[in-house]
């Protein structure tokens, strides 16, 4: 597979410049998965302007209907990035539970959240509250709509 650069050019005090900002980009990427619903939601956002500035501001409006839906795009691939990771044999153990993790791995757990931070805290005792990740084990593995 090539991999291809994205090298922005541009001039500065007279002087041409070349940024290289490919091995950034997918970096940035990889880690924020919504990023790319935002960038579209500006440029679509961006569309609409323009839309709006040529005097078709019933068209601007059909397009803008869908910029939410962009927005609720990028909401969804940041849960699903930010879900704990845990193994098969952990699902089965902790279903229908709170679980508290503590540098990606479980901790405690409890029958609501409370308790699984409280037992977390009381065998951890130098984490404090703001470094412990609080999840709720799903008891189905299909979420039905």
């Amino acid at each position: 597979m090539v991999r291809k650069r994205v090298v922005l050019k541009f001039r500065l005090a007279g002087k041409d410049h070349a940024l290289d900002v490919s091995s950034g980009l997918v970096w940035y990427v990889s880690e924020n998965w919504g990023s790319p619903f935002i960038a579209a939601f500006m440029m679509l956002l961006m569309v609409c302007a323009g839309l709006l500035a040529l005097g078709s501001s019933s068209l601007a409006n059909d397009v803008a209907v869908y910029a939410p839906f962009l927005m609720l795009g990028q909401r969804m691939s940041e849960i699903v990035y930010q879900a704990p990771k845990i193994s098969p044999e952990e699902y089965e153990k902790y279903r229908g539970r709170h679980v508290a993790l503590y540098d990606g791995r479980i901790i405690a757990d409890g029958s609501n959240s409370v308790e699984a931070l409280e037992k977390a805290l009381k065998i951890y005792p130098k984490l404090k509250p703001e470094q412990i990740a609080l999840f709720y084990v799903q008891v189905a593995d299909v979420l039905i709509l």
